[in-house]
């Protein structure tokens, strides 16, 4: 994959149910855990952080300032190159258009911005919003199916993008507040819990834990859990993992690293190393893609045909 494609498949959940064999541990190396000590079944979810290994591409390139990269030659700032478009659309995505050049940057109020060298800013509100959009579709995600159960949910969500990834330590407190603007947005109507595991972290938006999120009934946990460990009755267990864009579902496992990383405890604690694999389970396909917005998740022709809908309905209403 290129790194532009890669960035692309970052914004993608792979979800599904499965049984699980133990709590998920970092260490469990699919050793079956003891009955009472883990959820034997739930829905697991394959995310992906922000990435910040290479300089200059994927989340890099929209998060990060420098004065190498944010140049109107490279498209960043007010009029740069037609050829530089897809700069531009990116900004459009995270609501900053266009992504600053490094002059503008340092020209912006202070908290705007992290400073991570002297000739290095993070994009508060670009990265704040990326993470948000994998927040939303997973609190969509987890929504729709605890209604479909006839529960609640409690959502386990694990820091994509907070360890080798980490580029600054301020990172951590600004991927929870993500999640609290995607609470806002989102209908959580069938969601009961939602736990920040093993993040370092004060609170989430000024919510601390074992405190009711404003306007929901969701509770706030900051925990050290396991990803599958047993859950309060009456609810669905929606855990996540992370992995990479441009793996395997268990990444390392297919090395025989079972404790690497959270993507090979994942694998090894329950069936995403085939149920997520395109190359085993036939429904890992394009012809499967739903969208995720609030209150639903729908399929792809499904969700095109809704919007075609609504712009011919709002074309007719101006007409008349």
């Amino acid at each position: 994959m290129t790194y532009d494609e890669m960035k692309l498949s970052a914004l993608l959940c792979v979800t599904s149910e499965s049984t699980f064999i133990n709590d998920g541990s970092r260490h469990n190396r699919g050793v079956l855990g003891a009955p009472g000590t883990y959820q034997p079944e739930g829905v697991i979810v394959g995310m992906v952080g922000a990435r910040f290994e290479r300089e200059g591409v994927m989340e890099w390139q929209d998060c990060v300032v420098t004065p190498e990269q944010n140049t109107q030659e490279r498209g960043y700032g007010d009029d740069p190159p037609k050829k530089r478009w897809l700069v531009r659309e990116w900004g459009k995505l995270w609501g900053e258009t266009p992504l600053p050049t490094w002059k503008q940057a340092q020209d912006a109020p202070e908290n705007n911005f992290i400073h991570l060298s002297s000739r290095a800013l993070m994009n508060v509100q670009v990265y704040q919003a990326r993470i948000k959009l994998s927040a939303e579709t997973l609190l969509a995600e987890a929504g729709v199916r605890a209604a479909a159960a006839g529960l609640k949910a409690y959502v386990h969500v694990v820091g994509l993008g907070l360890g080798v990834w980490l580029i600054s330590s301020q990172q951590k407190q600004l991927y929870v507040n993500a999640w609290g603007e995607a609470m806002r947005n989102t209908d959580t109507t069938h969601i009961a819990h939602l736990d920040f595991s093993w993040i370092e972290a004060s609170s989430c938006v000024g919510v601390n834990d074992g405190e009711v999120f404003p306007d929901t009934s969701v509770t706030i946990h900051f925990s050290r859990r396991c990803p599958h460990a047993p859950v309060p009755a009456g609810t669905l267990l929606v855990a996540t993992f992370a992995w990479d864009s441009n793996s395997m579902p268990g990444n390392e496992y297919w090395k025989g690293m079972l404790s690497a990383s959270g993507d090979p405890a994942a694998a090894c604690s329950s069936g995403v190393a085939e149920l997520h694999n395109a190359l085993i389970n036939p429904c890992v396909t394009a012809h499967n893609l739903h969208i995720a917005s609030s209150g639903r998740v729908e399929h792809v022709a499904e969700y095109a045909r809704r919007l075609l809908n609504e712009r011919v309905g709002s074309s007719t209403s101006e007409e008349k």
